[in-house]
């Protein structure tokens, strides 16, 4: 549960400092949505508050979590999307 700021094309988190990029081998449209707690932090779409940013260590039991969702529209056949963790110094 980082603080973070959002770029066209990653996500930046600041403690850590490290970002995460999305690609896809086709053309695509894609966005990012962040969710936590059931609340949208960033991006725009109809969710379920009860299904998005919550973990559960056990039965009973629901704490607010950082989801991160990544949402690619595109033609078939879509072959590959990669995630792309850089650290930084």
């Amino acid at each position: 549960d980082l603080p973070f700021e959002v770029q066209s094309d990653h996500i930046q988190f600041q403690v850590p400092a490290f970002q995460l990029f999305f690609t896809s081998s086709e053309q695509t449209q894609a966005h990012f949505i962040l969710i936590r707690g059931g609340q949208m932090l960033y991006g725009n779409a109809i969710l379920d508050p009860l299904l998005f940013g919550w973990f559960s260590p056990t039965y009973g039991e629901k704490t607010d979590a950082l989801s991160l969702l990544y949402i690619v529209h595109s033609s078939l056949p879509l072959t590959r999307i990669t995630s792309c963790w850089k650290f930084l110094d």
